[in-house]
């Protein structure tokens, strides 16, 4: 199936980060088109009139005076490699950063053990910890001596100072390896629970015909959908910001951003869909969904018509997922109220090591209910992720993020 991305002909979406609230950005170059789903781009000028009760003996409607600014809206998208990020990171409120590497070396070799470990040489001093390993990112692992071991994505699914652990199952190899490469590629972000960043964008929603514009400032994201359908269907996404004030331009000004950017991204038409269940790959999947909203909302103030700020709240974070039944593991898991972690990872389409978007919650709790279908037992699931913190190889947050195409 292919899929269909609006980068703007007769219309063009546009960003740009501000250097803060109330300071839109500046016209010109510097700006990045936001791909998105055709016609799906709508963000709607909120600005109503504010009704002045009078006492008139006329029957009269109450006169109408300008009430408050503000805009709100959405960005619907198919999941595409390399884009968005300035969206997602602005989400997770934190910016997107380099992965780690570990590169073996004399003294500090590498061994596969117990059908799913990297060990290092315990005399070597180095550390996965250090090197900042985190459970729920993936990478390929490179010049291993079992070449099956070798270029294809592994998922981390625990980290010790000398044992990284992985879903996959490995080839054992107890010969010390001083060439090997473990690497996670592109960015990766989570929502930290101290230093968050707060991002604010202008964006120029520009019409080639009549040649205007419209400025929408102060926008902060809040929230996302993904949906992550069975088959070759593709992925989508779709996020929700809000802004203090949208600026209907003249000719003369439009387009804002003159010489807007188009970031190089692939689409994934036919996703290979990996799901992990507690760092168990589950092949019974058929399809999956879920929400972050931070519950933000813009405060009023007296004597302006522009809101103070755009407030975040605290995150929810859930979703759902429907399954083929295969035994009562889940079900088990939901009576007793253990929590579970959950990470959907995205795949091109190709050759290993496939390029991918993935989204991990390390602490989820769930509810299972089951269906009635004669070919095969459904079940759905519900989770809602929560807060984790103080886990040794871990990170103090809701979800992680990973795209590996970002540099």
């Amino acid at each position: 199936m292919s899929v269909t991305v609006a980068t703007g002909e007769n219309r063009v979406i546009s960003m740009k980060k501000q250097t803060g609230c109330g300071v839109p950005a500046a016209t010109g170059a510097g700006a990045t088109i936001l791909h998105r789903s055709p016609g799906g781009f709508s963000f709607t000028d909120e600005t109503e009139g504010v009704s002045i009760p009078t006492s008139n003996s006329l029957g009269q409607p109450d006169p109408m005076e300008e009430g408050m600014f503000r805009v709100s809206g959405q960005l619907p998208s198919p999941m595409l490699l390399g884009a968005h990020s300035e969206i997602d990171e602005s989400i997770a409120r934190r910016d997107f950063t380099a992965g780690p590497t570990t590169t073996a070396s004399a003294g500090d070799e590498i061994t596969t053990q117990n059908g799913n470990q990297f060990v290092r040489a315990a005399g070597g001093g180095e550390s996965f910890l250090t090197d900042g390993w985190l459970a729920g990112m993936s990478f390929p692992a490179a010049n291993l001596p079992d070449a099956a071991n070798n270029d294809i994505n592994l998922t981390v699914t625990a980290v010790a100072a000398t044992v990284l652990t992985v879903a996959e199952t490995l080839v054992d190899n107890a010969v010390g390896d001083a060439d090997a490469v473990l690497a996670m590629p592109g960015h990766y972000t989570f929502n930290p629970t101290t230093a968050r960043t707060k991002n604010y964008f202008t964006i120029d929603d520009y019409d080639l015909e009549p040649d205007q514009s419209t400025r929408l400032e102060d926008v902060v994201w809040t929230g996302m959908s993904v949906s992550i359908p069975g088959g070759s269907n593709p992925a989508t996404v779709q996020y929700t910001g809000i802004g203090r004030n949208g600026t209907p331009l003249e000719t003369v000004e439009s387009p804002w951003f003159t010489t807007p950017t188009e970031p190089t991204v692939r689409g994934l038409a036919s996703p290979v869909g990996t799901v992990f269940i507690d760092g168990v790959v589950s092949a019974v999947i058929t399809d999956a969904s879920f929400n972050i909203d931070w519950q933000a909302e813009g405060r009023d103030a007296v004597g302006s018509q522009l809101i103070i700020d755009i407030f975040y709240g605290k995150p929810t974070v859930g979703g759902s997922f429907t399954a083929i039944r295969i035994d009562n593991a889940l079900q088990k898991k939901a009576k007793a109220a253990t929590r579970i972690s959950i990470l959907f990872r995205i795949e091109e389409a190709g050759t290993d090591p496939k390029d991918f978007k993935s989204f991990y919650f390390p602490k989820c709790r769930i509810g299972v209910s089951k269906g009635d279908d004669e070919k095969a037992t459904p079940e759905t699931i519900t989770f809602s992720a929560e807060h984790q913190t103080g886990v040794t190889g871990g990170f103090d947050g809701t979800f992680l993020f990973q795209d590996s195409t970002l540099s």
